[in-house]
């Protein structure tokens, strides 16, 4: 079996698992940004955030780190 074959039976197999696992991040990150949105001024001062900082965070889309 050569490399290449070795790899896409491995991304097969794995295929699943990698997009939950992806899936999974993404509605973490979308949550966290949506709670960070909600968050007023004193709370984001007690985190080390601005409001201009929370609203550019809130507006990334969930598929950027």
């Amino acid at each position: 079996m050569t490399k290449q074959m070795k790899n896409a039976y491995s991304l097969l197999r794995n295929g699943p698992h990698r997009f939950a696992d992806t899936f999974s991040l993404w509605r973490e990150r979308s949550a966290g940004r949506r709670r960070l949105a909600t968050l007023n001024d004193r709370m984001l001062a007690d985190v080390g955030f601005s409001r201009a900082d929370a609203e550019r965070i809130a507006r990334t889309p969930f598929w950027k780190p």
